[in-house]
């Protein structure tokens, strides 16, 4: 299997696990936090969600918000916190989300929501399978600057798991 194989697969369970947790969310919990101060289910499965939509956005080349921070902290974003990350393949705590990617105070319903996901998840994997040899694509993301988008793809698929325990059920 090539890292490209990999990443795709990769990206395909995690949003598949994601997916079953956040159907299996009872109705009558989904707009509610699972703990004071934090998100609802339906704000994490909308954070999750942007995160695909804004980052096929990225590799479409349609997104066109100003980056959070300059080149300089991209760079160290880059270079120091995604090697750790993906050596890790988890978050550490205390990271806020970029506003790009925040949840509103409303989301839609869930069908809605795990359709948008599944529909830019499958967007994206697909751009990913159809770069040349999955090297030189890279997308200029807001928070990491240029980035190889099979790392994009590796990003999210880690970011998704990181959020799947908090929809799932109790």
């Amino acid at each position: 299997m090539s890292d490209r194989q990999a990443v795709i697969a990769s990206s395909r369970e995690s949003v598949g696990a994601f997916v079953r947790a956040a159907r299996a969310v009872p109705a009558t919990k989904w707009a509610f936090p699972r703990a004071p101060g934090k998100w609802s289910p339906a704000q994490v499965t909308e954070h999750v969600t942007f995160s695909y939509e804004q980052s096929l956005r990225m590799v479409r080349g349609t997104y066109d918000e100003p980056p959070p921070v300059g080149p300089f902290t991209q760079m160290l974003a880059r270079w120091l916190f995604l090697p750790v990350l993906f050596r890790r393949e988890k978050f550490g705590k205390g990271l806020k989300a970029p506003d790009f990617i925040r949840p509103t105070m409303s989301p839609p319903s869930s069908t809605t929501l795990l359709n948008r996901l599944e529909a830019a998840a499958h967007d994206l994997e697909a751009d990913l399978a159809a770069a040349s040899n999955g090297k030189g694509q890279s997308v200029a993301h807001p928070v990491f600057g240029h980035l190889p988008l099979g790392h994009l793809v590796h990003f999210l698929a880690i970011h998704t798991n990181h959020h799947t325990p908090q929809v799932t059920p109790a």
